[in-house]
């Protein structure tokens, strides 16, 4: 053993004097592992906004509780990829509904609240409160303590964004 030691060290000087100059580090070698592809980039909030139904939107808006009549402006929805799941039936879609609200003392263009619907857009199966604004301001499922969302769920974020691009 002692031999193959010697041997591979004497070895490795005699190719280090014939190699004449040493190439520039940027000319090394580089390892040879597999090649690294760049992750396609994350889709941008505007490429996930859909227009709401004005439908679904006026269903919405039947759930309000406002001080006085309220309405919703600037609907758009963003499809989550959390699903909405009961038993004894198929994983349904989620959308997440963000809606500018429109009541009294609340004129300004940013009391947007946001709504988990589940199935579609255009055949809506239940609808949730998905944030702090929808909770205070409608009693869509506000019995139902067995379901929740909320804004770290994906799309309620984003689903707001979509509305303040819109204006």
């Amino acid at each position: 053993m002692h031999k193959t030691i010697i041997g591979a060290a004497l070895g490795a000087i005699l190719l280090a004097g014939c190699g004449g100059q040493e190439a520039p580090e940027s000319e090394a070698p580089k390892p040879t592992t597999a090649p690294t592809r760049a992750k396609a980039p994350a889709p941008t909030v505007a490429s996930r906004c859909l227009d709401v139904p004005a439908a679904l939107l006026n269903s919405i808006e039947d759930g309000l509780t406002t001080n006085g009549p309220g309405s919703l402006r600037h609907g758009q929805a963003v499809k989550s990829t959390v699903t909405f799941e009961s038993p004894g039936r198929p994983p349904q879609a989620v959308y997440m509904v963000a809606a500018d609200i429109q009541a009294a003392g609340m004129e300004g263009p940013d009391e947007i609240g946001v709504w988990a619907v589940a199935r579609s857009l255009t055949d809506p199966g239940l609808v949730f409160r998905a944030d702090g604004l929808a909770k205070e301001f409608s009693d869509w499922s506000a019995d139902n303590t067995r379901v929740e969302f909320n804004t770290t769920d994906d799309g309620v974020n984003q689903a707001r964004e979509c509305v303040r691009e819109r204006w």
